[in-house]
């Protein structure tokens, strides 16, 4: 046996290892969670460890079970993504955390002017511009979704001012949206 071959096969023992270990604390962590199942993949070197589904889908219909191409809603996580994304666009130089929107993107648009004029990316991050957040956020009246960043301007422009621009935080999926247009372009 080659000093290589030797390195290989301890390599791979000790990644059937670290599989199985990771394995049983996914395991863990689900149950300890009260989480009916996940879908987990672990990545080292460019190389995926782990990418498998572990539990079932749903509390309701335990006989689905989860598989590495089950579907989850992720809510608010997106959130999270988007500004990372947009760190990285600013860290290359390509947008400004502090640049007005409207230097991005013309078409931003509100009933106050001061927020169109001088709404930046934290603002739409931190939920700062001060517009009525409704319950029923993508919704374009008669259960159209907002399908197109022209839609989501539209919308925006017509919520109505709720607070003083940045005096507090609204909690609004309006801001990350717009956002995520920004990373679009």
């Amino acid at each position: 046996m080659t000093d290589s071959t030797a390195t290989t096969l301890s390599s791979s023992t000790h990644a059937a290892e670290l599989k199985t270990r990771l394995e049983s604390a996914i395991t863990a962590a689900l149950d300890a969670m009260y989480m009916p199942g996940a879908t987990v993949s672990v990545v080292h070197k460019g190389e995926a460890i782990v990418h498998r589904g572990f539990g079932v889908q749903s509390l309701d219909d335990t006989a689905v079970p989860v598989t590495d191409s089950s579907l989850f809603d992720i809510a608010s996580l997106t959130k999270s993504f988007t500004a990372a994304c947009v760190g990285v666009l600013v860290h290359q130089g390509k947008l400004s955390w502090t640049e007005p929107i409207r230097t991005y993107l013309p078409e931003f648009e509100t009933q106050s002017e001061i927020v169109t004029r001088s709404a930046t990316v934290v603002d739409l991050l931190a939920h700062r511009l001060g517009l009525v957040s409704p319950d029923w956020p993508w919704s374009t009246g008669g259960g159209r979704y907002a399908s197109s960043s022209a839609d989501l301007f539209r919308m925006v422009a017509h919520l109505p001012v709720k607070k003083p621009f940045r005096a507090s935080s609204i909690y609004s999926n309006y801001g990350v949206a717009l956002a995520t247009v920004l990373i679009e372009r």
